[in-house]
């Protein structure tokens, strides 16, 4: 569950590259930034109220995964954004993905790790939780340096993907929750 949590991040990480999508790539200019920058919030802050009037009942592993899924998929849509909406669209659906496998991680951390286990497992996910997006930055901005800002952040949705796919097939147990 952290892991699957790391490397979505990990490897999903371009907030860090909005200022070049902004700026160079949709000629958004500081004000589109700024948008671009709250859009995940936005997102996350939509599911989040709906999510509280109707919780997530029934099948979470599956829930969470697809909301990984999508959040791959997201990034692989910024990635190839050509206008502005695209990725602004993108950004807020990338941040309600975030926001549902969030909401699943942190219940299924509480209820399904052992008494015994639950301070090292808790320590170990905000190890996670407090590090993932800051290393993710520095990854995108090391593949995007090498290959370009678009290809990094495809190739970032893509990787999520293959995440998914692999973890669904590592970790049956838990895509079944």
């Amino acid at each position: 569950l952290v892991s699957l949590d790391l490397l979505v991040v990990l490897l999903g990480g371009a907030t860090v590259l909005l200022p070049v999508f902004a700026v160079d790539l949709l000629s958004a200019g500081p004000g589109g930034l700024g948008l671009l920058r709250a859009a995940p919030g936005i997102g996350a802050i939509l599911v989040s109220l709906w999510i509280a009037v109707h919780p997530l009942d029934g099948a979470v592993g599956r829930k969470m995964f697809a909301a990984s899924l999508v959040y791959g998929v997201t990034t692989l849509c910024l990635g190839v954004s050509e206008t502005f909406l695209m990725a602004l669209v993108s950004l807020v659906l990338l941040g309600a993905a975030d926001s549902v496998g969030a909401v699943i991680r942190a219940t299924l951390l509480q209820v399904e790790t052992p008494a015994t286990m639950r301070g090292r497992v808790a320590a170990v996910n905000a190890l996670v939780v407090g590090s993932a997006n800051q290393l993710g930055d520095v990854e995108a901005t090391l593949v995007a340096s090498w290959l370009g800002v678009r290809q990094a952040v495809v190739l970032g949705g893509i990787g999520v993907i293959a995440i998914c796919a692999i973890w669904r097939r590592l970790f049956p147990a838990l895509y079944r929750q």
